[in-house]
């Protein structure tokens, strides 16, 4: 391969790497932020229920203020939670082993096929896919582009992949491929590859428009993926900002009704 080629060939690499590493970032930065905003609410509930709350239950029970059935419920919470705090280690202890379980979990066999089950989860799990489809379709048009044999360039995509589940389907791929059997079938019958890849594979023996199919292919499967993350965190977060709301506004609202009574008490209204 001549130098301008192969600086041609580098040059797309590392396009293709950045555009996977912003896919990615953006995937689990959409993913985070939920999640991170639950448990920042959930923290500060618990510590409205622990600190805050019983301190206006002493005065409600300094003034005698008769106390609302929601308020007396958060109440409730709070003393339960009050005689919980002691074993809040063991509580710590238990949440660690849950996501070191959780973890541990990438490590059994079967990965490839829990894969392919998360990523049939709308929302997430689809975006999830189409940056998966987008790597391969990246890493294997470069290596057609540079003319290496279908099966070789199905094994090297393989090892540079971050989805085992298509990284297991490109060495099935690459096997049938050795055996003389065509590849635009073959992955029309494995489960790892999506029906629509099936017809970039018919250009296989005509590389040009083989590569060309392919970065068609890695366009789409990355504007799909923005669309998706976009879509799902679109949907997620709404929802994660009502219960957020709720949480703390609920707890906040319920204690302030027995003052508010308590006011016009002292008042006179």
């Amino acid at each position: 391969m001549e130098s301008g080629q192969l600086g041609l060939v580098l040059e797309q690499h590392l396009r293709s790497a950045r555009r996977t590493r912003d896919l990615r970032f953006r995937f689990w930065s959409s993913a985070a932020y939920p999640l991170v905003l639950l448990v920042l609410a959930l923290v500060v509930v618990i510590a409205m229920l622990t600190v805050f709350v019983p301190q206006f239950k002493d005065i409600f029970q300094d003034f005698g203020v008769l106390i609302p059935l929601p308020t007396q419920w958060t109440i409730q919470i709070s003393d339960l939670l009050i005689r919980a705090l002691p074993g809040w280690p063991y509580a710590i202890a238990a949440i660690a082993i849950v996501v070191a379980a959780i973890y541990a979990i990438r490590f059994l066999p079967g990965r490839p096929a829990r894969i392919r089950f998360w990523q049939r989860v709308p929302l997430f799990g689809s975006a999830s896919r189409s940056i998966a489809l987008s790597e391969f379709c990246g890493l294997l048009m470069l290596l057609v582009e540079c003319r290496v044999p279908l099966p070789k360039a199905l094994r090297l995509t393989a090892g540079a992949l971050h989805d085992p589940n298509l990284a297991q389907g490109s060495r099935k791929l690459a096997e049938q491929c050795e055996s003389g059997l065509p590849p635009d079938q073959e992955v029309a019958y494995l489960a790892n590859f999506p029906d629509s890849l099936a017809p970039f594979f018919r250009w296989e023996n005509r590389p040009d428009a083989f590569a060309g199919g392919l970065r068609a292919a890695t366009e789409l499967y990355a504007a799909q993926a923005r669309v998706r993350t976009w879509v799902a965190a679109s949907f997620v977060q709404p929802i994660v900002l009502g219960v957020v709301v709720t949480l703390v506004g609920g707890a906040a609202v319920t204690m302030f009704l027995p003052l508010i009574q308590l006011m016009r008490d002292l008042t006179g209204y």
